[in-house]
């Protein structure tokens, strides 16, 4: 279990949802028939279909790290979750987002 900081107003939960959401099948599902399909780009985004191309003969995914994050925020606009849990699930990925950002990670390739 992976537990946030203790001191939490009272009706908040005590744990982080973000690694549940990425072990979830739905998110996996989504994963990989849609952000790991190369096909699935080439209408939608040429390029990122091209460097998907190009990275995989290298063992890589070709896509940033702000890319997939990016990714994660739009499956977030599907009605898979409640408000609540898509509202909590945003900024944890807000924060992760500010992490790589303040490292200089943010463009760093899957």
């Amino acid at each position: 279990m992976v537990l946030k900081n203790p001191k939490l107003p009272k009706h908040s939960s005590s744990r982080h949802l973000l690694p549940y959401f990425m072990e979830s099948k739905i998110w996996i599902e989504y994963e990989k028939t849609y952000i790991n399909n190369h096909a699935s780009w080439i209408s939608k985004d040429p390029e990122r279909a091209r460097k998907m191309l190009e990275a995989k003969a290298h063992g890589g995914k070709g896509y940033s790290i702000q890319d997939y994050l990016y990714d994660m925020y739009d499956f977030l606009y599907s009605p898979h979750y409640s408000k609540a849990t898509r509202l909590r699930l945003y900024d944890e990925i807000d924060e992760i987002e500010k992490y790589h950002k303040s490292m200089g990670s943010l463009d760093d390739m899957l």
